[in-house]
């Protein structure tokens, strides 16, 4: 197995986006099925199945009470609240079967968590069926957005750099977080880092983040920050709801969902993917996130699409050898089904784990990504100021209209390149900065 920090080259490593054969639809062809199940016993090892899991399970609890607060505030029902929350990690888990094993590319499917916000809000203004009705017209609107090869076209006008600002940015922030939480927590934060830093450094045979797990857990428990749990052993799957469609509906839900599908997460994960090598499959992304995210309307949820962070977790460092990462993704979508399929017992699990715990895992898994991201933005020394401007963006959780700061770190970053970096911007659209 590979030592921390290790890379292979990547099986993409200096072809273009364009380079992938087109299929019906112009979805880009892949190794298969047949390829990826056949590498899958050899790629699974202790580095995918621990990231995987763990940072998957976490980031799932910590998105679970935002969800419960917002949906309870907005007067939604238990049942109803139960039904959106298994319909988005059900169909964001079976999102990752579908994409990861087939490109055997670390693909991983969630749902939007600024969408949650954009959902809740609207239903001030349209009833809750109306809000599902927005939403499979969200989930026409992506896929038709990935089937005329428009998602596609405008990923090839985006230079990298610019990309790697925005994602470095974005996942900054969670980072960030450990610094926070090791205010209230110190013992916690520091025993997870030092576990982090002792397994990055001298135990190769596991990923970093299993150290962080044993310090932060090991502390929480010596301090007795665990609470108690009454665990509710049922089971929840996703039932068919019944949509409707209203004008108010698509202007205030199907549109900005649309936009963050394909302008926030999809373009995310993508930047992702590029800066470790591999060449996404943008179309196919877009598709299966359109048809998944109207599936998950059907049966009561706001989204279900391939996410930014978690893809980010799936290609990090600590998911062991390049070729072997898809399995790390594809193991998240079971983690997402089996969180989405026993949501009754995570939620009853939310308020057990100390919110420094969970802040300083995902942070933690997020560094090499948020390192590498930073790297390739900044040291071919092209796009500067435009690197710079979808840097600041996207770290400072800038929105407007609803939408969120990494469909705006991009667009702005692509703006200031344009006026000011023209050069950099010719080369690179005649192919010739490569």
């Amino acid at each position: 197995m590979t030592s921390h920090g290790s890379r292979g080259r990547s099986r993409s490593e200096g072809e273009g986006d364009g380079a992938r054969s087109r299929r019906w639809l112009g979805i880009e062809s892949g190794p298969g099925y047949r390829s990826g199940l056949r590498d899958f016993t050899a790629n699974l090892n202790v580095f995918t199945i621990v990231t995987g899991v763990v940072p998957v399970f976490v980031i799932c609890l910590s998105v679970s009470a935002v969800l419960i607060a917002s949906g309870s505030d907005a007067g939604l029902s238990t049942q109803q609240i139960t039904f959106w929350a298994s319909s988005i990690y059900v169909f964001g888990g079976i999102l990752s079967w579908i994409l990861a094993p087939y490109y055997k590319l670390p693909i991983v499917g969630a749902f939007s968590i600024p969408g949650v916000v954009v959902a809740i809000g609207a239903l001030g203004d349209v009833s809750y069926s109306e809000m599902l009705g927005g939403i499979l017209v969200a989930g026409l609107l992506v896929f038709l957005l990935g089937a005329t090869g428009v998602m596609a076209h405008v990923v090839r006008l985006i230079p990298m750099p610019i990309l790697s600002g925005m994602i470095g940015g974005i996942l900054l922030t969670f980072p960030l977080r450990i610094v926070d939480a090791s205010g209230a927590e110190p013992w916690i934060v520091g025993a997870a880092v030092l576990g982090y830093l002792i397994f990055y450094r001298w135990i190769n045979f596991a990923p970093a983040i299993l150290g962080a797990i044993v310090g932060g857990v090991g502390a929480s428990a010596v301090l007795g920050r665990f609470g108690s749990a009454n665990l509710d052993l049922a089971m929840s799957f996703p039932q068919v709801q019944a949509p409707s469609i209203s004008l108010a509906a698509v202007l205030s839900v199907s549109i900005p969902i649309a936009i963050l599908t394909v302008g926030a997460e999809n373009m995310q994960a993508i930047a992702v993917l590029r800066s470790i090598g591999e060449r996404p499959p943008t179309t196919a992304m877009t598709i299966v996130s359109g048809i998944a995210t109207a599936v998950a309307g059907l049966f009561g949820g706001h989204s279900a699409n391939v996410a930014g962070p978690t893809t980010a977790m799936a290609a990090s460092e600590d998911a062991g050898r390049p070729e072997g990462k898809y399995v790390a993704a594809t193991i998240a979508g079971f983690t997402f089904v089996a969180f989405g399929l026993f949501i009754p017992v995570m939620v009853s699990l939310i308020g057990s784990i100390p919110p420094a715990l969970t802040a300083v895992l995902v942070g933690l898994v997020l560094v090499p990504t948020v390192a590498g991201s930073l790297r390739s933005a900044w040291e071919a020394g092209r796009f500067t100021l435009g690197v710079l401007t979808a840097f600041l963006v996207s770290v400072s959780g800038f929105t407007l209209w609803g939408i969120a700061s990494a469909f705006w770190a991009v667009l702005f970053g692509c703006l200031v390149s344009v006026v000011a970096e023209q050069g950099d911007y010719r080369r690179a659209l005649s192919g010739s900065d490569k």
